[in-house]
């Protein structure tokens, strides 16, 4: 019986965990995750080891779609009363009487909208940056219209078109892109530098310029990010270095090789002015090299 009692004890003794050996490297594998920059996460009161997964490094995306600025919404609502313009223009604040036209502007301060009234009592305003400032800006025309003595309405309010612009991280290979969707996009250069797609399922338009910037035109706001997401993955297939990167580039290698050349005390002016270029060289430089081939050849 003793026996059996001596073999149990040392079967027990050589499978007793050490807790505090058990610690200090779970404390050792926290620390080398906390200076990875990983949190270390508690399972069952201990600190996992380190995985394989934390060493390797997160590859950021690039993003597939933006945000497009709003410039510009257009709205417009009646009155249902006949306008005197004169009597609008003597009593109204912030107003100019146009003649030509035979209709009074009328501004705000508070929100950049700025309408144009007709004396049938339809407004027109534009300006506002969102579809809220629009209806805040129009509603207070309106107010104001009431306090010169006109007994009117609000009525018929609606968005009739909205102006987004956005500036892509690259710049656009309009001909290759024209005929690659040849039925969506029309590009006349000899008319107009930009590029129109057209989309009349969602009914937005974009004008695409070489350069990377865009132009949407669609009946709200959000008609407008759609016709944006749903062009932009199209738009990357045909993407190129943007113009002015690489203006910026030819400027700044000319004026460094001019440096190296120099000497004196012109060497150090040119120095510092090849780390830093000015838009104004492009007129003195010629970027086409159609002149240099044709003296070459004579």
């Amino acid at each position: 019986m003793a026996a059996v009692l001596s073999q149990s004890a040392q079967m027990s003794s050589s499978t007793v965990v050490h807790p505090i050996s058990n610690n200090r490297a779970a404390s050792a594998d926290s620390l080398q995750l906390m200076e990875r920059g990983a949190a270390p996460s508690i399972i069952n009161g201990r600190y996992p080891a380190a995985t394989a997964e934390a060493d390797l490094p997160q590859k950021q995306q690039p993003p597939l779609t933006q945000q497009v600025d709003v410039v510009n919404v257009l709205c417009n609502f009646k009155t249902h009363c006949h306008l005197d313009l004169r009597t609008l223009a003597m009593k109204g604040s912030n107003v100019v009487f146009r003649r030509d036209p035979s209709s009074v502007l009328m501004k705000l301060r508070s929100v950049p909208v700025t309408a144009s009234i007709w004396s049938t009592g339809r407004v027109v305003c534009m300006g506002a940056r969102s579809e809220k400032d629009a209806l805040i800006g129009a509603r207070r025309i309106a107010r104001k219209i009431q306090k010169c003595g006109f007994q009117l309405r609000f009525v018929d309010y609606q968005i009739k078109n909205v102006l987004a612009v956005a500036s892509l991280p690259f710049g656009v290979r309009i001909d290759k892109l024209k005929d690659a969707f040849s039925r969506e996009v029309s590009y006349e250069p000899e008319l107009h530098p930009a590029a129109s797609w057209r989309l009349p399922d969602i009914g937005g338009q974009m004008q695409i310029f070489q350069t990377g910037s865009v132009s949407i035109t669609a009946p709200n706001v959000a008609t407008a990010q759609l016709t944006f997401d749903t062009i932009f993955p199209k738009l990357r297939l045909y993407s190129k270095p943007k113009e002015s990167d690489t203006i910026i580039r030819v400027l700044a290698n000319g004026k460094k090789s001019k440096a190296t050349k120099a000497k004196g005390p012109a060497a150090k002016k040119l120095k510092t002015s090849a780390s830093m270029v000015d838009f104004e060289d492009l007129e003195e430089m010629d970027l086409d090299d159609d002149d240099d081939d044709d003296s070459e050849s004579e």
